[in-house]
């Protein structure tokens, strides 16, 4: 390529060699994005073709189907603006053309309509957290909720988190909301999470209120409201002028004060679009914490269970394969795993030596609640996995 450029003072020129490469066989490179990936049932999402390689011409397709096309788009369409009218989890798939021809991209549950399927478990760590799916309601734009680094919580170093310690207007409301949830599947659910807080005046409290929403926060159900008298009750460190966590009796789960909290969604079993919202009420006192925030089936497997030691899985919770050690291998000769459904989802004979089973999930498996069965020789132990 050259190019000549030139002024009435002079001109210039340039020449770059093989700077343009042509092709008869280069295909597009498929790529493409949404704006949001966890939705509320009849949200709209805008998709990005990002394909590389001078496409031409697109196909949008979604399984399950139904959907929605709006502002004048359709499947056609490079950048489609679609609403999903399904609370199931969405595979995408992007067909693009180019001059040589097509190829295409296919991205398994993109897109979950009416919300994560629980088990869901936030840890507000910085390699996880999903801040995008995560709303603040500040509706003075002054101090509210924030990724805060704190001491004494596992699996890291972050909670959530208000300064209410430089907080100067009184009773002063904030939220943090999380994405919605899907518990239509589910028999029974429980919202848990650890907390940290202490009290700074003796007469004077902040408070914690939690509610929760079926109609993806239009309106609000109160289920939980917490402020310390004195006692214990709510605060988890005695009285203190300018609290923070460091250690873990500064938390629920251990030392002085109220123990964590957990909270019965039976409720709102069998709906999507929930969503949960925490609140602070302001007054003057010390910085507020949540962490580990977590939506599971209650589901008591113990009285399955010969004891931990015969059967124990490892990473659980996990977030991708999980390991199965058998004390007495030789006892055992098959592996089941089903779903919260009762759906059989794994299968496999074992051989009576290996006392270690590596198991890897298959893509169509959702996050959630599965049940692992181990038999054999009139023994059956069975065990919870969590998937998220």
């Amino acid at each position: 390529v050259q190019l000549i450029a030139a002024s009435s003072t002079g001109g210039d020129t340039i020449f770059l060699e093989d700077y343009i490469t042509s092709s008869t066989t280069l295909l597009p490179e498929v790529e493409f994005t949404a704006d949001k990936k966890v939705i509320c049932t009849g949200d709209e999402v805008i998709f990005t073709d990002q394909t590389a390689y001078m496409p031409i011409q697109w196909e949008w397709e979604f399984e399950p189907s139904n959907v929605s096309y709006i502002n004048g788009t359709n499947q056609y369409s490079q950048n489609p603006v679609v609403i999903f009218n399904e609370n199931i989890a969405y595979t995408v798939k992007l067909t693009s053309w180019n001059l040589n021809g097509s190829a295409e991209l296919i991205k398994t549950n993109m897109i979950y309509a009416g919300g994560y399927v629980p088990y869901y478990k936030e840890t507000f760590e910085t390699e996880t957290f999903k801040a995008e799916d995560w709303t603040i309601e500040n509706p003075d734009n002054d101090i509210t909720w924030e990724n805060y680094e704190v001491g004494g919580t596992i699996p890291g170093l972050k909670a959530f988190g208000i300064d209410l310690y430089n907080y100067l207007l009184f009773d002063e409301r904030d939220r943090f909301i999380s994405p919605p949830f899907n518990l239509e599947n589910m028999s029974s659910a429980t919202l848990s999470f650890q907390y940290a807080y202490a009290q700074r005046y003796p007469d004077y409290t902040d408070s914690l209120l939690v509610y929760i929403s079926d109609d993806c926060g239009t309106s609000w159900t109160k289920v939980f409201l917490g402020g310390e008298n004195g006692s214990g009750n709510f605060a988890t460190h005695e009285l203190s002028d300018g609290f923070w966590p460091v250690v873990t009796d500064d938390w629920c789960m251990s030392g002085w004060g109220a123990s964590c909290i957990t909270v019965d969604l039976v409720n709102w079993v069998g709906k999507p679009n929930v969503k949960i919202a925490f609140e602070s009420a302001c007054f003057f006192g010390n910085p507020m914490f949540i962490d580990n925030v977590e939506i599971s089936q209650f589901v008591d497997v113990d009285e399955f269970s010969k004891s931990d030691s015969d059967l124990l899985i490892f990473p659980n919770p996990t977030d991708g394969s999980f390991t199965v050690e058998l004390e007495s291998p030789e006892k055992y000769s098959q592996i089941d795993l089903v779903n919260h459904l009762g759906q059989l989802v794994y299968s496999t004979r074992l051989d009576g030596k290996n006392k270690t089973i590596l198991i890897h999930p298959e893509k169509d498996w959702n996050t959630g609640i599965y049940f692992l069965k181990v038999s054999g020789m009139g023994d059956v132990i069975t065990k919870k996995v969590i998937l998220y």
